[in-house]
């Protein structure tokens, strides 16, 4: 049946931050190079879509990283006409 089964979310495998130096735990500013740098290899959409992802995965269970993943995504909006 269309629509049943798991919800895979399969930009979380392609992308990843962590690479660039990327992590909830880390200041605003080493965020903001590690998503550049991010963007610079993958590219703004992508990495919006990525923190997309991550803000939908964890809306109930980490709510202060959700908050973290959307104003590190709304940032990257910003990148996007750049």
């Amino acid at each position: 049946m269309p629509g049943k089964g798991p919800k895979t979310f399969p930009i979380i495998e392609k992308v990843t931050l962590k690479k660039f130096g990327y992590a909830t735990s880390k200041g605003l500013v080493a965020r903001r190079k590690a998503l550049a740098k991010a963007i610079q290899e993958y590219g703004a959409l992508t990495v919006w879509h990525k923190l997309d992802v991550m803000v939908k995965v964890r809306k109930r269970t980490q709510p202060e990283a959700r908050e973290v993943f959307q104003a590190d995504r709304d940032w990257v909006h910003t990148q996007l006409g750049s």
